[in-house]
């Protein structure tokens, strides 16, 4: 069977499982035994389709593959561990949550600590908003670098998520920020020096290669970039960054739903979830990229971004289930500044990458500008 047949057939059994999920689990009413039945089939189900997603990425992850694949195996449990919750009722989905601590399943406070109480710039103010949050963004950005291996990249990651914050703050109010907080502590202070000590250490400690994900290399402006002119490669970063924006917002609206404060142990297995997971998807999603064209090409499967996809297709959809009822999360409608904005922007990508999708195609055997023509490389 073609790498495309493939494809095409691992998407079907994405949606249908998901999509039977979905149906099967949305308006459960039932009596807890029930769901806890139901809940149980429905991961044997989605382990079952699991099981049919090709495997066979060792060569790409080299002489650590054991490792990653044990792993990854973690990571698979989260996945039913979710599945097996969606089938519950959230007032009993939030009970369940206490016998896995005994401080879970008590409403969350609405008088959280906000950001922007106090904006006047003053040592005071600034000093009252580092909390553990200024601390975790260091760690995730510094972890980011180590996956994403791309300085310009993550640089621009990192400015999305303040626009993230900003377009959301109307419904999280934990988003809510003074100005310099969003300059200063997130961008200057923590995240890009994060990254910065990340990226070096990638090669001179870890001996990882460096990746470049809009295709930079020998291009002399911007507009020169691959990335404006090859439809695989904006689509993958497309996808990538897509990815990237849930998976933050699930962050928030998860533990929302669920009723897990903030400092709670949860939320570090759900990032050593992630972490591993982003590592397994940014690796075989960048050699899938990288040897797009080559015969290399070939073997590489698909497997640990469906997996990636599908833990947070369930965390979207717990979040949506869940909504009533929840801790910090206000359902006011959108409003027209936010919208309008992220509208053009999100057309004027999808226009470009239909053009070049139709009118400038890549050949088939042809590799990718600035890709790797040989083969995969053994090292990450």
């Amino acid at each position: 069977m073609g790498r495309n047949e493939m494809k095409f057939l691992n998407l079907i059994l994405f949606v249908t499982t998901l999509g039977f999920i979905g149906w099967w689990s949305y308006d459960n009413t039932g009596e807890l035994r029930d769901n806890f039945k139901r809940g149980l089939i429905g991961a044997g189900v989605v382990a079952t389709a699991y099981g049919m997603v090709r495997s066979g990425n060792g060569q790409i992850f080299g002489r650590f593959s054991w490792f990653w694949r044990g792993t990854s195996k973690f990571c698979f449990l989260y996945l039913l561990f979710l599945t097996w919750v969606v089938f519950h009722t959230s007032k009993d989905a939030r009970h369940l949550m206490s016998y896995i601590d005994p401080n879970l399943g008590k409403p969350v406070t609405k008088g959280m600590h906000t950001y922007d109480d106090n904006c006047e710039l003053l040592w005071e103010n600034v000093a009252d908003n580092i909390d553990h949050y200024f601390w975790i963004h260091a760690i995730n950005w510094f972890a980011a670098a180590l996956i994403v291996r791309d300085v310009v990249f993550l640089n621009f990651w990192s400015v999305l998520d303040e626009f993230i914050e900003l377009s959301w703050q109307h419904m999280l109010p934990h988003f809510r920020e003074c100005w310099w907080d969003h300059v200063f502590l997130d961008v200057l202070v923590t995240n890009t020096p994060a990254i910065f000590i990340g990226v070096f250490l990638i090669n001179k400690l870890f001996g990882l290669r460096k990746y470049d994900w809009f295709g930079r290399e020998n291009a002399k402006s911007i507009l020169h970039w691959d990335l404006w002119h090859n439809h695989k490669r904006l689509q993958n970063v497309l996808f990538a960054f897509f990815i990237i924006c849930v998976n933050f917002l699930t962050g928030f609206l998860l533990i929302n739903s669920l009723w897990i404060p903030p400092k709670n142990y949860f939320n570090i297995y759900r990032l050593v979830v992630w972490f591993i997971l982003a590592n397994l998807a940014f690796v075989e999603g960048y050699h899938d990229l990288d040897t797009y064209g080559t015969p290399a090409n070939k073997e590489i499967s698909s497997e640990y971004r469906w997996l990636t996809s599908a833990i947070l297709a369930l965390e979207v959809f717990i979040s949506w289930k869940f909504r009533h009822d929840t801790g910090n999360l206000t359902e006011v409608p959108w409003p027209s500044y936010v919208t309008i904005p992220w509208a053009i922007v999100v057309g004027l990508l999808f226009l470009r990458w239909a053009y070049l999708r139709v009118f400038k195609p890549i050949p088939p055997l042809s590799p990718l500008k600035n890709g790797n023509k040989a083969s995969i490389k053994k090292t990450q």
